[in-house]
């Protein structure tokens, strides 16, 4: 893997540095208005995962690591030495998987709408499921039923723009990135110490409405360390959009604080 296969984006040239990772069958486009209105103070980087946006796909399983190398390549490649990632679902998975080998190189972590434990056999099983839809030629059906499945049911309606301009990013992920992707996700581990033994704060920002990633409010893992903050959205699974006012505001005023 090298850089010129690598698409990212960035924006504003400030000092300080916040990195973007989007979920499964999203790309970096999905976080436009949060990249225009972080990069008056900061400089923001978008990055398309392997198989998704315009980064080509690799094999048949895109492993968490395999796509933290692929952040670490921008990140090298731009001579960041110090930043904030912020993960949203997979990518926060990703963004787990970065904090394990390169801590170092990170100031704080947001895990949005995302968690640190493995799939369970149920979760496998439905991700088994979906690769079988895309090997049948009905890739389609999981796009119909997953992206309106990712917005709070309350929701449906009022964004109704949104679940399409969602849709079209999903129907634009090549189907070899889609499968590569879940079996990535199914075979990842469990990454609870990564958040129990942090260094860094990290921000959760969980949707209390989300049907992809039921809030539960005493979870373990948003008391595993001091270090770590909760944030809730009147949201389903996509708070950048359905609640974005309060989303964007935890977010700066957190990265605000590391930045001090």
């Amino acid at each position: 893997m090298n850089i010129q296969d690598i698409s990212y984006s960035v924006k504003g040239n400030a000092k300080q540095t916040v990195v973007l990772l989007h979920g499964y069958l999203e790309s970096k486009e999905m976080w436009a208005e949060l990249s225009n209105f972080l990069s008056d103070k900061y400089k923001v980087i978008c990055i398309d995962l392997p198989g998704h946006g315009k980064t080509k796909t690799y094999s048949n399983e895109h492993s968490m690591e395999f796509m933290a190398e692929a952040v670490n390549i921008v990140i090298d490649e731009l001579n960041i030495s110090k930043f904030t990632l912020v993960g949203h679902s997979m990518g926060g998975y990703v963004s787990l998987a970065f904090a394990e080998k390169y801590n170092d190189k990170l100031n704080a972590l947001v895990m949005f709408h995302s968690h640190v434990y493995a799939d369970d056999a149920t979760k496998k099983a439905n991700r088994n499921r979906e690769i079988k839809l895309v090997l049948d030629g009905k890739y389609e059906t999981i796009v119909e039923v997953n992206i309106p499945n990712m917005y709070a049911t309350k929701n449906l309606e009022k964004f109704a723009d949104k679940i399409e301009f969602s849709k079209t990013i999903a129907l634009n992920t090549p189907e070899s990135g889609v499968i590569a992707a879940l079996n990535g996700m199914k075979n990842r581990k469990d990454r609870y110490n990564i958040v129990k033994n942090t260094k860094i704060p990290i921000l959760f920002l969980s949707g209390e409405f989300d049907n992809l990633i039921p809030y539960i409010a005493d979870d373990k893992q948003f008391s595993a360390s001091e270090k770590i903050t909760k944030t809730v959205l009147n949201s389903g699974h996509m708070g950048m959009f359905e609640d974005k006012e309060k989303a964007f505001s935890a977010l700066s005023n957190f990265i605000a604080k590391i930045n001090k």
